[in-house]
């Protein structure tokens, strides 16, 4: 009965391309065949010694009957069933799982496929394979891929050198471990991890894989970064060669036991002999601490951006940039995940001085490629808070920007751009976050990628943090001019008060927010399909908004209805003397432009006219009311009063 919401719980890891030599050809791979379950072997990702890797499978339909299992099984002959060795997952059901193989042999090629059963049988996805590493390494020497190197108890193939400070690489915590404090004090470094050099060649792609836990940092990806040579001397100071920075994402963690994984691509070193690095540095305003437990360059494609999009295309970013690629043009600063959002910013607080440091920077934040076919209009939302861009100005600060042949992955300069006019606002605090739309429609028909252009200079430097983007069918809903009031209900109620005149004790509540749809429900029905329906009153009231000092004002809102019955009642209401008590106000009802239809849960985008209430100040209130007879399901969000 309800609609498809947006939501992307997007995962940070690796499609590996398997090669079939070695492996017999996979001849039983199954769709959804005789009733049986539809699923795909989607990726794999070599860990620690003893020998671990860790598989990816998704089970894409049921074929009509419950999962009974899924998992991984595996041989070294090629083409494995679930008579070879094989792993369940713990949860038997459709959707991306993953296992874990343990003691697998160094040196061996091993032929993996997800499978899953219900009633009707068993399916298996496509074959893949990988090789587990060599784990004999001499320093130096150069190394083939899978090169793997634990840093459990020593270095192994990779050495350290400092240029800067006395803070140096150690193992401990069975891990390679750097920290530019100690107690309380920060201290300057500058510190290189090195490999040993190895050999991309063989593959069609390549990456490096590194299992890493970081904290302490302001914005990790400032201070750890990861660089390739291809004219290093073993053993040499660094800056006796030649390093490219390689685009590597890293996320801090809140503790030291949250290891995560970071992929990083190496494509463009194929064919070639390259040594990788990781360089740690710190100064006095800012040092955290990073230990690495293992790093492998091995065979396989990096997995999360790039893919064509569909819509509705939405990238939260509380956890990771998902399918957003950061890069960075100008300065060391760099767009993060922090704060449950994409962040950036271009000063740094310097304790020398007591205040905070600005720097030059550009830097972008940059979409998978969408495709804007089959709609009539499409529009790019986004919810963020901007802050300290004093004089210069947000909008001068944060662009939106449009390409119709940017390839994913480049610097933005391999491609043309087009901005696209925003009119953002700089926040008061960093708890309201404000909503911004922009029109697609130039663009229908067209595979294009958005991106997120962010600038600053050592005079005035901002913060942007972004907590998700959308790309999306419709017509902008947020009309343009000066903004008096907004609330978007995307993480709640805001500052809006619920009061319940008529309310039975057995519904729990009349108004509610809904994080699935990212609006405020009211509703006087409960029980499901057939449940009962009960009288009820609920306002959703605004907090006091000033109109003074404009000549117009607009009230512009999304709402859908389904289930309209034709005794309940919904309004949209007004009052200029609303303090807390309903009944005693004076309310008029507003004229709405537009209602739903009230048979679905398309929004619609409705307005009415405030002008009569301009140089007061006032509350606006949404009434719902239901009876026995029948009840009405009401959502409301992107709630904007304009000038």
């Amino acid at each position: 009965m309800k609609k498809m919401f947006i939501a992307m719980a997007t995962v940070m890891m690796i499609i590996a391309v398997a090669m079939i030599s070695g492996c017999k050809k996979d001849s039983s791979t199954t769709g959804s065949i005789e009733g049986k379950p539809t699923v795909k072997t989607k990726s794999f990702v070599l860990l620690e010694i003893p020998i671990t890797a860790k598989c990816y499978g998704v089970v894409e339909d049921d074929g009509g009957s419950p999962i009974l299992a899924r998992g991984i099984c595996w041989n070294t002959s090629g083409n494995p069933t679930i008579s070879d060795n094989y792993k369940n997952d713990e949860i038997a059901a459709v959707g991306e799982f993953h296992v874990k193989l343990t003691g697998l042999e160094p040196n061996t090629k091993y032929c993996i496929r997800a499978y899953a059963a219900n009633e009707n049988g068993t399916a298996y996805g496509e074959q893949k394979h990988f090789t587990t590493p060599d784990t004999g390494g001499i320093s130096g020497e150069i190394q083939r891929i899978p090169y793997f190197q634990n840093f459990d108890t020593e270095f192994g193939t990779y050495i350290t050198k400092n240029v800067i400070g006395e803070q140096e690489w150690e193992i401990n915590y069975s891990a390679a471990t750097i920290k530019g404090y100690d107690n309380l004090d920060l201290y300057e470094n500058e510190d290189w991890l090195i490999s040993s050099p190895v050999s991309v060649t063989g593959v069609s792609h390549a990456k490096m894989t590194m299992n890493y836990v970081g904290c302490y940092f302001l914005g990790i990806t400032n201070y750890v970064t990861v660089w390739a040579s291809t004219d290093y001397n073993y053993g040499d100071m660094p800056s006796t060669a030649t390093w490219t920075r390689v685009p590597a994402i890293l996320y801090e963690s809140d503790n030291w036991y949250d290891y995560k994984t970071a992929e990083v691509d190496l494509d463009d070193y194929l064919g070639q002999t390259v040594t990788l690095a990781v360089k740690y540095t710190s100064y006095n305003g800012n040092a955290g601490g990073i230990s690495i437990r293992s790093i492998s360059i091995e065979e396989g494609e990096v997995y999360g951006g790039g893919a064509t999009q569909n819509l509705p295309y939405f990238q939260s970013f509380e956890n990771e940039f998902g399918t957003y690629i950061p890069k960075s043009v100008v300065g060391d600063l760099e767009w993060n995940i922090d704060y449950s959002t994409a962040w950036m910013q271009g000063y740094l607080y310097n304790y020398n001085n007591s205040g905070n440091e600005c720097f030059d920077n550009e830097d972008w934040l940059i979409s998978s490629p969408v495709s804007l076919t089959g709609v009539q209009h499409v529009k790019m939302v986004m919810t963020y808070i901007g802050r300290y861009f004093n004089s210069f100005g947000i909008n001068n600060g944060v662009t939106i920007w449009v390409s119709t042949n940017y390839h994913y992955g480049d610097i933005p300069s391999m491609a043309s751009w087009i901005q696209i006019p925003a009119n953002l606002k700089q926040a008061s605090n960093w708890t309201d976050f404000l909503t911004v739309e922009l029109s697609l429609d130039d663009y229908i028909g067209q595979t294009v990628t958005v991106a997120v252009k962010y600038i600053s200079n050592t005079e005035t430097a901002g913060n942007i943090e972004i907590q998700s983007i959308s790309v999306e069918e419709g017509e902008v809903l947020i009309p343009s001019g000066t903004v008096l009031f907004s609330e978007t209900f995307m993480s709640g109620q805001g500052s809006f008060e619920i009061v319940d005149i008529i309310k039975p004790y057995e519904l729990s509540f009349v108004w509610e927010h809904s994080s699935a749809y990212s609006c405020m429900k009211a509703t006087g029905h409960t029980g499901g399909t057939g449940g009962p329906d009960y009288e009820t009153e609920s306002w959703l009231i605004s907090p006091s908004i000033s109109l003074s000092g404009v000549t117009s004002a607009v009230l512009s809102f999304n709402q859908a209805v389904n289930y309209l019955a034709p005794d309940g009642f919904l309004f949209v209401m007004i009052s200029t003397d609303y303090v807390s008590n309903v009944a005693t106000a004076t309310w008029h009802e507003l004229n709405v432009d537009q209602w739903p239809a009230g048979t679905s849960w398309n929004y619609t985008n409705s307005t009415a006219d405030l002008s009569q209430y301009v140089g007061r100040n006032v509350n606006i209130a949404f009434k719902y009311t239901s009876v026995e007879t029948g009840t009405s399901t009401w959502e409301i969000k992107n709630v904007v009063v304009r000038n």
